[in-house]
């Protein structure tokens, strides 16, 4: 089955895409999935052979059950095909052609110590892989393979690493001191070269789950060393050791020594595990654990015998010492112990089964151990005691176990091999066992079915475990059980309390009211409530600011919302969808001449092939008005309304809000939805179907038959499979199916697409899931229905599914879908007998459609809209003069090359839509601080760049582009609810009910009330208002047409009129000052360095004193007189929005890392190290002051490139990008002179060539643009910042 994303793994998925990444989540969070995301998004390389430059993807697991799990999911989710490395495939083919393995398959699921192998003998190339995914991430520690496997990933370069993604559902391993988990998670991002990424939204990984409820269980610790047979063990263990100690000594060799003292220490461990095991389940185990205890000695005087160079009498030494041994456990092992013994059976255990018996039939659990042995003797207790307890009886026990060590297999300890642990766990997810004893290896990554019953049975140690063990508690309504011993229970709660950040509590009712209570604690220290637990009114009146947050109606298309007359002409819109990559519906044969239409008043704007990226795939649609009038009758309408209704109510549910009812008249939306098939032999003509009950075009509509009784209308689908049909391939081509048994509301019902007429099968063939009956005895049986026709072919169908569409990110991440997986998609189809089905009157192809139509409608919507808000601002602008002179035609044509983007500056991000106004409006910020400055300027020639800089300030503020644009009606234009075709979007007919729309109705609920005015009102913040102007105005400037946002803000009131200063500038009449400043200044040889300067730039100064200004400090001797620092205020601003106007026409990045590259292109240092390279400060008429500032720069640089530290100026902007990296880190600073004087040529230039733009950035591009290039190509820049960002 294929799974549909949830919106935390998309964006987990997409960050994982953009970098590295550590993801995690919760067991049972569906982490595997979203590197499934990631593989899907790679499928390019992946699908290429490695001879032709493709890649693989590793996904790494640490178990070899994991291998084969992960493996058959991968397969599942994706079409690639997936190859599995283990030890043991590596080792019985070791002549196997690993090359042509790894281009066989797309996708390598495997050991990470088996990849090691074949990376160290250079067998396979690191080179050969573009993803690896490291499953339980944490182990990454120390030697671990999965640090090795890093370690050779980072010797490579950096261009040519595989992306890492790591999967986790505990940060680390282990125990862990607070003080220690900010190390620790930076240890594992380092090792594993990523950052660790989870949800912004932890409730939608929750949604829908119960955690289970905790319960922690104390049980009394009895001394059992007194016991005669604890003792018995105790003695013999002493004897062993004293032994040892006594006669080691004697033998003659250190070999024997050493040999002799293993094997007696291998024998006191087994006697320490009886011990242990013993206090765990008290003396009913006694004849086990000595009967293994045995065991292990004879099998040593065994190896004792084997080894070579042994006399005899050392074997006659060994078997003295172990012979008293012998006898004392031979004693014991004679005498029956009696269950009524106080010891017969440990509080632990006993605690255990009164835990179980509380369970049912119907419970399935897992109990988790630390020890193989306690697993092992655990299975067989149950087993035995579930035999003879008849309060028992329900439980169907099995074990899961790892594979022991050397010295676990030395000591006689059970261990189960990797096919003996996937036939437990089968049995186990088939509810052959309802418990499982198990070690730690189902803690992480295997998939266990979901259980309502987990048991700690030996305490957590950690909080790494205790997660890892709860989250397999995933069932409803299921419990978590920890078992402490009396005595530590109390250390113990004090490290479950640090866990959780709260007390434990015996119940979820006490545990809302504990944590109220501390709550309220809280809220009255800082003053917040009263004695009386009630709010501190007198401290704050208000808690939300409700004067930053206004409330408009929201604009409805005029285009419409036209209500329709009796014989008037209605204009067809044709709709065409094409679905791409979809996640839900396959059906074979797809009939693209039947669309929908939309009728309305007028022609609406053509829209050609809009791309949406939905929940269930790619959207591609188109608007094409039709040019010839539509002639509807009164009754044509009717019909087409109920079609309508049909549609919205039956195919295709839009509302889950109740107060909806269909009633045109009504509606805000006056446009109608039609079904329309394309005319044999024309590319643009379409006419509205007109089906009659035969399938003949006649004057009868098809609509009535398909809203009338449908079983008296519709055509009984054995019509398919008579003998006329038989050889006619095309006579299943996208027909809708429907059954004609069962029971139907509403005329809602279960439709299929007809994929194939099966003329091999007929009501007489099997049964596909009971091989027992033919299809005629199962209708019989299930729906007491006699089949009539048993020669009759069957029809093959697939089912299609009703689905709410929503918008994804901007980057999707659902994969394109291969043809390979298309067909795994039509498998599994259901079989019908023709003679029990109708034939729905809507073609296959058109229901499938329609499932997209609410989201194509409210694009459609939207994008008239913005066509509408566009001709507005237009048409009330100062544009209204030469709009007079243009035709309609040509409005339409200029407004369609720039819908979209006003489309998207009336987008807020909190819309979720693919597109918001975040990058645009970026642009149109910087664009209204120039033309301020420009108007400014012009405006208040006597005032200072500080007075000039606060009145920009006062009207670009946001309670300013707030009142402008609130007295306009953008704010009703403004998109600011996600789509939900369910709860804020009404369908076209659809209204609110006449008493709810009624105010003065004493009977409205305020509930529901809220929900429509949250339909028809925005309620948005002045910020967001504000945000909106930039945003509009950015979308005006893309056809490098500035005239048109220079327009839109005189209209909004922001602009003033134009003063050309060209001809007339401030400082002209006092030129007499310029003229003896020149000639105490070594006129001659200024003058000729400004001249060459000029030849420098490309361009000729008209007034040479703006040259001059721009040149001249306000320290300088004529500074109070004249200066560059008011056009340094212009300049700054000039550059500004030329070098972000670049950037964002190079770059098409996500918001971020636009507004990074902005911040550091338009920063004073790197203004300062472009004026510098560029000599600007060798015309500086300045005072010695600011000339130290710049002679101390120049020695820091000199210094920088004598130490090797930046490179040689030659190359001029790999200088800038190096000294601007050492500025950041504040080891090198550049004085703000050199960027003010780069700023007022700027503006000087502008002012000079008569307000030109172009010819600003003619000079500037030259100066300015191989730095910006150099920034634009550096990714290492980037990733230092996304990761100081994180």
């Amino acid at each position: 089955m294929k799974l549909v994303p949830r919106k935390y793994q998309l964006d987990l998925a997409l960050i994982a895409q953009e970098r590295n990444t550590i993801v995690y989540l919760e067991t049972g969070s569906g982490k595997t999935f979203i590197a499934v995301l990631l593989i899907r998004q790679m499928y390019k390389e992946l699908s290429k052979s490695l001879y032709d430059g493709g890649k693989r993807a590793v996904f790494l697991v640490n178990t070899v059950p994991l291998v084969f799990q992960q493996a058959n999911f991968i397969a599942e989710q994706t079409s690639f095909s997936v190859g599995k490395l283990v030890g043991k495939s590596s080792i019985e083919r070791r002549q196997i052609n690993w090359q042509c393995f790894f281009d066989r398959y797309n996708v390598i699921v495997g050991t990470p110590q088996t990849l090691l192998g074949l990376l160290e003998v250079n067998v396979i190339n690191m080179n050969m892989i573009n993803l690896i995914v490291f499953d339980e991430c944490h182990h990454a520690t120390k030697h671990h393979p999965y640090s090795r496997i890093m370690d050779i990933v980072k010797n490579m370069e950096k261009s040519t690493r595989p992306r890492i993604l790591g999967l986790t559902a505990c940060i680390f391993k282990g125990e862990c001191k607070p003080s220690k988990v900010l190390p620790k998670l930076a240890d594992l991002e380092e090792k594993l070269s990523s950052t660790i990424a989870i949800p912004e939204y932890l409730t939608e990984i929750n949604k829908g789950k119960i955690p289970p409820t905790e319960y922690v269980i104390c049980y009394n610790v009895v001394d059992s060393t007194s016991c005669d047979h604890m003792e018995a063990l105790s003695d013999c263990s002493f004897l062993l050791k004293g032994l040892d100690e006594m006669h080691t000594n004697t033998l003659k060799s250190k070999a024997q020594r050493e040999q002799q003292s293993a094997s007696v220490q291998l024998v006191l461990s087994a006697f320490d595990e009886a011990i242990q095991t013993i206090n765990t389940f008290g003396l009913r185990i006694f004849p086990v654990v000595t009967d293994g205890i045995l065991k292990c000695i004879r099998r040593e005087l065994i190896v004792t015998v084997k080894r070579k160079g042994e006399d005899d009498c050392q074997l006659s030494k060994c078997e003295s010492w172990y012979s008293p041994v012998i006898r004392i456990l031979e004693s014991k092992l004679a005498v029956q112990i009696n269950e009524s013994h106080p010891l017969y059976t440990c509080a632990h255990f006993a605690k255990l089964l009164d835990v179980l018996r509380s369970c049912n039939d119907q419970d399935t659990g897992i109990i988790f151990v630390d020890r193989r042995i306690t697993a092992f003797i655990m299975h067989e207790l149950l087993v035995r005691i579930s035999k003879t307890d008849s309060s028992l009886a329900h439980l169907n026990v099995g074990c899961v176990i790892g594979r022991s060590s050397i010295r676990s297999l030395l000591l006689g300890q059970p261990q189960m091999s990797r096919h003996e642990q996937e036939e437990v766990m089968n049995r186990f997810r088939s509810h052959k066992y309802n418990v499982l004893v198990a070690t730690n290896v189902l803690e992480e990554g295997v998939d266990v079915s979901e259980c309502n019953v987990v048991i700690r049975f030996d305490r957590v140690n950690h909080f790494s475990s205790y997660l890892q063990s709860r989250g397999r508690a995933r069932a409803d309504d299921s419990s978590y059980v920890l078992m402490v011993d009396q005595d530590g229970v109390d250390k113990f709660l004090e490290e479950y309390n640090a866990w959780h950040a709260g007390p434990i509590v015996s119940s979820k009712k006490i545990a809302k009211k504990a944590v109220a209570l501390e709550a309220c604690k809280f809220l009255h220290e800082i003053g917040e409530i009263t004695d009386n637990l009630e709010p501190n009114r007198g401290k704050y009146r208000q808690l939300i600011d409700k004067s930053q947050f206004k409330q408009f109606p929201i604009k409805f298309p005029d285009s419409l919302s036209s209500p329709f007359g009796d014989a008037e002409d209605l204009y067809l819109n044709v709709i065409m969808i094409n679905v791409q990559n979809s996640v839900v519906e396959c059906i074979g044969t797809v009939d693209y001449n039947s669309v929908f239409g939309l009728v309305c008043k007028v022609q609406l704007p053509q829209i050609e092939k809009f791309n949406l990226q939905t929940s269930h795939g790619d959207v591609i649609f188109s608007l094409t008005p039709q040019s010839v009038p539509l002639h509807c009758s009164h009754e044509d309408l009717e019909l087409m309304s109920k079609f309508e209704e049909y549609l919205f109510t039956t195919v295709t549910p839009c509302s889950g809000i109740t107060d909806l009812i269909f009633d045109p008249a009504n509606s805000i939306a006056q446009y109608m939805i039609v079904p329309l098939h394309r005319k044999k032999n024309s590319r643009l003509a379409y006419f509205i179907y007109k089906f009659s009950i035969d399938g003949i075009i006649t004057d009868e509509t098809f609509i009535p038959c398909m809203i009338k009784n449908p079983r008296k209308y519709w055509m009984d689908a054995s019509n398919l499979v008579n003998d006329n049909n038989r050889n006619d391939d095309t006579s299943c081509d996208d027909i809708l199916i429907v059954k004609d048994y069962g029971h139907w509301v509403n005329n809602v019902v279960d439709v299929y697409a007809l994929q194939e007429i099966c003329h091999d099968l007929s009501p007489l063939s099997r049964f596909p899931t009971d091989k027992r009956l033919t299809f005629k005895k199962y209708y019989k049986r299930k729906y007491y229905i006699n089949i009539e026709n048993s020669n009759q072919s069957l029809l093959r169908i697939k089912i299609l599914h009703q689905f709410p569409i929503s918008l994804v990110h901007e980057h999707n991440m659902i994969p394109a879908i291969t043809g390979t997986e298309s067909k795994k998609k039509t498998s599994g189809s259901v079989y019908l007998v023709p003679e029990l089905c109708l034939i729905h009157p809507l073609p296959a192809s058109l229901w499938v459609v329609s499932q997209y139509l609410p989201l194509v409608l409210y694009k459609i919507e939207k994008n008239c809209l913005s066509y509408e808000m566009l001709h507005y601002i237009r048409c009330t602008s100062l544009l209204e003069k030469l709009l007079e002179s243009q035709t309609k035609k040509q409005l339409h044509y200029q407004s369609d090359n720039i819908l979209d983007r006003i489309t998207q500056s009336l987008t807020l991000p909190i819309a979720e839509d693919q597109c918001n106004f975040d990058r645009i409006k970026y642009i149109g910020k910087v664009f209204i601080k120039f033309i301020l400055a420009v108007n400014l300027y012009q405006m208040y020639p006597d005032d200072n760049s500080y007075s000039l800089t606060m009145k920009r300030r006062q009207h670009s503020c946001d309670q300013q582009l707030y009142t402008l644009a609130a007295d306009t009606k953008i704010p009703s234009y403004i998109i600011s609810k996600p789509f939900n075709q369910l709860k804020c979007w009404v369908p076209p007919g659809f209204a609110f009910s006449a008493h709810r729309q009624d105010n003065s109705a004493g009977n409205v609920d305020k509930a529901e009330k809220t929900i429509i005015e949250s339909i028809t009102n925005n309620f948005l913040s002045v910020k967001s208002i504000a945000d909106c102007i930039p945003a509009i105005v950015g979308a005006l400037l893309f056809q490098n047409n500035e005239s048109e946002g220079v327009n839109f803000l005189k209209w909004l009131g922001i602009a003033f009129s134009q003063v050309s200063v060209a001809n007339n500038c401030s400082f002209d009449i006092q030129s007499d000052k310029v003229t003896d400043m020149i000639t105490i200044h070594d006129s001659e040889s200024w003058i000729w360095r400004l001249h060459e300067f000029e030849t420098y730039l490309g361009y000729k100064f008209n007034n040479f004193n703006y040259l001059i200004m721009a040149f001249t400090h306000s320290s300088s001797e004529y500074g109070n007189s004249f200066n560059y620092e008011k056009l340094e205020f212009v300049g700054d601003s000039i550059i500004n929005y030329l070098v972000i106007k670049y950037l964002f026409h190079a770059t098409n990045q996500d918001i971020m890392r636009s507004k990074f590259f902005y911040n550091i292109a338009i920063s004073n240092e790197v203004y300062g190290l472009l004026s510098y390279v560029h000599n600007f400060h060798k015309l500086f008429y300045q005072t010695p002051f600011v000339k130290d500032m710049i002679t101390d720069f120049e020695k820091k640089t000199g210094d920088m490139l004598e130490s090797g530290s930046v490179p040689n100026n030659d190359n001029k902007h790999e200088w800038i990008y190096a000294v601007y990296c050492k500025s950041v880190n504040d080891e090198c600073k550049i004085p703000k002179e050199l960027a003010d004087v780069f700023e007022s040529l700027a503006a000087a230039i502008y002012f000079d060539s008569d307000q030109n733009l172009t010819i600003v950035w003619d000079v500037y591009s030259k100066l300015a643009t191989p730095f910006l290039d150099k920034l634009l190509s550096d990714d290492s820049i980037i990733s230092r910042e996304f990761r100081h960002e994180d």
